[in-house]
């Protein structure tokens, strides 16, 4: 099943720019990744390299770009994206799932707000004791 979102990317330092987009959710994804040319419109700032493995087993080195605001079903958080080449498919990786508190509903395919925390992602941490 392939399960596609629109979401808007905003970068934080020029609100200006913003792009909605329809991304593949893909859970084997780690982060948020987008092509090229939406990488140049919104005028991100290049970060740093990372070293990426592709499902094939191909490994490649990609430009690590940020900051955006990524907009997803009435919440917001702000990540790095990994850019892909020009039209490539945005995707949107587990961490963005995580942060935002998303869920696939398997039943229906549906990408939803944790029907425990409908109202604002939870965050989960461990508390250590001192």
């Amino acid at each position: 099943m392939k399960l596609t979102q629109r979401i808007r990317v905003t970068n934080i330092f020029d609100p200006s720019l913003t792009e909605e987009v329809e991304a593949v959710v893909d859970t084997d994804a780690i982060m948020l990744v987008l092509p090229q040319d939406v990488v140049d419109r919104l005028n991100l700032r290049k970060f740093r390299e990372a070293t990426v493995r592709y499902a094939n087993g191909e490994v490649a080195t990609k430009s690590v770009y940020g900051v955006v605001t990524v907009e997803i079903l009435g919440r917001a958080g702000e990540f790095d994206v990994l850019a892909e080449v020009r039209g490539s498919q945005a995707l949107i990786g587990h961490m963005i799932l995580e942060q935002l508190d998303l869920v696939i509903h398997p039943a229906t395919g549906t990408l939803a707000p944790n029907p425990e925390s409908p109202d604002m992602p939870t965050v989960e941490i461990l508390q250590l004791s001192l």
